[in-house]
């Protein structure tokens, strides 16, 4: 259903694979990069892109208040998945570190890649 509006309002292209008929192949369209260049970047990106920008001390408030949060929750015990793909939390990782002695820069994926991966 999504991918039959996208392809109705001409933003992905569908073709047959040439090595298997039965796939479908889905690309962007011209008019689909150009929609993806002017949207804003994706809340995880900038919400990495903020907390990466925030000196050492202030990161390391932040980590501390999330954690009594999470303990308070009583979900210090599990396993979160929240907003991240196991790949971007990798991204992430260093990023979001306390213990690092200077502030990190987050790792500049491109806006088309942020959005074709998975939430």
């Amino acid at each position: 259903m999504v991918v039959r509006r996208l392809v109705t309002r001409g933003l992905v292209t569908r073709t047959r694979s040439p090595e298997d008929t039965r796939r479908v192949e889905l690309g962007l369209s011209k008019a689909g990069r150009a929609l993806l260049r002017r949207l804003p970047p994706v809340a995880q990106i900038q919400l990495i892109r903020a907390i990466g920008e925030l000196p050492l001390s202030k990161r390391r408030d932040l980590a501390d208040l999330l954690e009594l949060v999470v303990r308070r929750m009583g979900l210090a015990a599990s396993h979160a998945s929240m907003m991240y793909t196991d790949a971007d939390q990798e991204d992430a990782s260093d990023l979001l570190s306390v213990r690092q002695s200077e502030p990190e820069r987050p790792n500049r994926r491109s806006r088309a890649a942020a959005l074709r991966a998975p939430l």
